[in-house]
């Protein structure tokens, strides 16, 4: 009889750091999208006990895990309830909008850390998943934490590529080191390139004050 170590696993699910970052992301992209919700505890701690199981057996064992169909039908599955709840909720204000979104995609992320045999594909599904929550964040909850979270996330994802890149055709010295320096120097230069974009964008183009509005408000009144 072979032992359990004799299953394959792909790269991705043998190595920790890259789903330690990866998960950790999705945390940071969750707590800006919810707020005020009663079931953020319970999403957190299965969220939780997904990603040590995850993280302590799957680079182990292979069999345990989700299948593509199943992960499939439990998607199918999540998409039910969510529209269930939201055509139940359609008189909720926009926070309970927001909250019912987000739990809809957090499920998608916990059936994805559950999965089987995990590739790059599954990686850059999580990231969608971010960058939806933060969508949700910025257009309808607007947290006061709302820039240190995608600050924190996006350097999450920065890592989780790289060292997905360093799994794929490896990099001297780099492997050893980890990565995070290169993780977060890169980080910082996106950083930088928003912050000038931000200062150099056109705001002003945007507006609805603009010059001529103020006449025509006063020969209104």
């Amino acid at each position: 009889m072979s032992p359990p170590e004799a299953h394959e696993t792909t790269p991705i699910s043998r190595d920790l750091r890259v789903r330690v970052a990866a998960y950790a992301g999705v945390v940071f992209a969750y707590l800006a999208a919810v707020r005020n919700d009663p079931l953020t505890p319970l999403q957190l701690l299965f969220f939780a006990l997904a990603c040590a199981w995850s993280l302590g057996f799957e680079s182990r064992y292979r069999k345990p895990f989700f299948s593509q169909p199943v992960k499939i039908g439990l998607i199918a599955l999540g998409a039910l309830i969510f529209v269930a709840v939201v055509a139940r909720g359609a008189g909720g204000n926009a926070e309970h909008f927001a909250n019912s979104i987000a739990r809809f995609l957090f499920w998608n992320a916990i059936v994805f850390v559950l999965s089987r045999g995990k590739s790059e594909y599954d990686l850059w599904t999580l990231a969608i998943i971010e960058l939806s929550l933060f969508m949700i964040s910025g257009s309808f909850v607007q947290p006061g934490a709302f820039l240190p979270l995608l600050a924190a996330s996006a350097g999450c994802l920065v890592y989780t590529f790289f060292r997905v890149a360093l799994l794929r055709c490896g990099a001297a010295g780099e492997a050893q080191k980890g990565g995070w320096g290169v993780a977060a120097v890169t980080l910082l230069f996106a950083l930088e390139i928003a912050a000038v974009a931000f200062v150099l964008f056109p705001r002003g183009a945007f507006r609805g004050d603009r010059p001529g509005g103020k006449d025509g408000v006063d020969r209104k009144a």
